[in-house]
């Protein structure tokens, strides 16, 4: 019998795991073409990477929101200064 490389790690899948497209680097298992994405063979570190995409996504938009405020501020503090001294 023809000994066709490592099997797809996937319960049930009996298809071959591809070479360095297969293999997870996250859990370390290898995987067929059609189980190799994180969301395809449920991978147990998806939701940790999920969680950390999140935050980091979530501190990106604070640290704009943050940015275009203190922006805002600016242009109304030399409105203000502008309207003093036009005596507006």
């Amino acid at each position: 019998m023809l000994n066709r490389g490592p099997i797809c790690a996937f319960s049930g899948c009996k298809f071959v795991a591809q070479r360095v497209v297969g293999d997870c680097t996250d859990c370390g298992q290898s995987f067929c073409s059609t189980h190799r994405l994180l969301e395809s063979h449920s991978c147990s570190a998806l939701k940790n990477i999920e969680a950390k995409a999140k935050a980091e996504n979530a501190a990106k938009l604070i640290n704009n929101a943050t940015k275009k405020a203190s922006k805002i501020d600016r242009d109304l503090e030399w409105c203000m200064k502008f309207i003093e001294e036009k005596k507006l």
